[in-house]
């Protein structure tokens, strides 16, 4: 029972491994059985022969679990997004400098309520190799995102005086209903790669963009800001 069982438990595996489309954890996988057919074969194998075997697939199936393991790592955030993972191959997470440099960047106080075109200024200097982007969420009056919303993307700030500007910038949905309505507003600093690829995107000002959108760079600021009745849109 325990032959068949070393058998059978790596062959399941590996059909496991097949359907994940894993190649090399299938060879592995499938490798672990050869040395009970060999077994049945070749029976006038030396008298620790059980052993030999039990410790030969151990060892395939040990090989192929890793190389599962290596297979499903964590991939950058593009990829998570969908998008080509070379699109952002100078992510975040390879620039452990762009976090120091986020840190210095903010928005300006805002009290007023905004029109749903609105414009945003800070202070601090974007580094000339990266992107400072705005995103909007929608949210209650502390700031807090409401359930399963997404982001929208609201481009690029650009250096202005000295700090940085992004006018012109649409909030939420231009409608009555939104008078009175919070949104976050993030400031994220991103290399230069990850602007290019979301610039890139269609529909990215729909509250459709994921939380792990945040990834790609380092928050630099967020403020919550509250919609006025002004639903003009923005004129470019």
């Amino acid at each position: 029972m325990a032959g068949i069982a070393a058998v059978l438990v790596p062959i399941l595996i590996t059909v496991t491994g097949q359907s994940l489309g894993h190649l090399a954890s299938f060879a592995l996988f499938a490798a672990a059985c050869v040395p009970w057919v060999a077994l049945a074969v070749w029976p006038h194998w030396p008298h620790h022969r059980w052993l030999f075997a039990t410790m030969a697939s151990l060892a395939f199936v040990g090989g192929g679990l890793a190389a599962l393991a290596w297979q499903d790592r964590p991939r950058t955030s593009a990829s998570r997004l969908g998008g080509p993972g070379n699109a952002v191959t100078s992510g975040a997470q390879n620039q452990p400098d762009l976090y120091v440099a986020a840190k210095q960047l903010r928005f300006r106080e805002m009290t007023q309520l905004l029109p749903f075109c609105a414009n945003f200024s800070g202070t601090g200097t974007i580094p000339a190799e990266d992107v400072l982007i705005l995103f909007d969420r929608p949210a209650d009056v502390d700031g807090n995102p409401a359930a399963n919303s997404g982001y929208s993307y609201d481009g690029r700030a650009k250096a202005s005086g000295d700090g940085w500007s992004a006018d012109r910038r649409e909030i939420g949905t231009p409608t009555a209903g939104a008078v009175n309505a919070h949104a976050l507003i993030t400031a994220l600093l991103v290399p230069r790669g990850v602007a290019d690829f979301l610039d890139a995107q269609p529909n990215t000002d729909t509250n459709t963009l994921p939380v792990s959108v945040m990834n790609l760079g380092a928050v630099a600021d967020q403020i919550t800001i509250t919609r006025s009745a002004d639903n003009t849109r923005c004129s470019y």
